[in-house]
């Protein structure tokens, strides 16, 4: 995790985003400080060692382990709203940008190919 976490920081360096979300604490602990924790600093901004926006939100793994659904449910919603903070700052970074693809995805034909 940690070896994609640099390698998807240096592709961030080359690209220049305009915002970036830290899945989980070991994307948090990298983009952030160790002091930040993701219980704590979810959903919060902070700027990247390399000067670019980022917000944290929880690793889609840690969702898939909580076991208690209201705890399950509080957690997905904080993921949404965090997702959408990112969106809105983006979209206010760059106005025209387009956040769909223009053709969209058969995921059943993608299915079958695997198979």
């Amino acid at each position: 995790e940690i070896a994609s976490c640099l390698v998807g920081s240096e592709m961030c360096i080359r690209d220049r985003p305009k915002v970036v979300v830290a899945l989980g604490s070991v994307a948090l602990h990298y983009l952030g400080n160790q002091d930040m924790r993701i219980t704590r600093d979810r959903g919060k901004w902070f700027k990247t060692k390399h000067g670019f926006d980022c917000i944290a939100t929880f690793h889609p793994a840690y969702l898939l382990r909580i076991s208690n659904i209201k705890a399950l449910n509080a957690a997905k919603w904080d993921v949404f709203h965090d997702l959408e903070a990112a969106r809105d700052k983006a979209l206010a970074a760059v106005p025209d940008y387009n956040l769909m693809s223009e053709e969209k995805t058969d995921l059943f034909k993608l299915f079958q190919r695997r198979k």
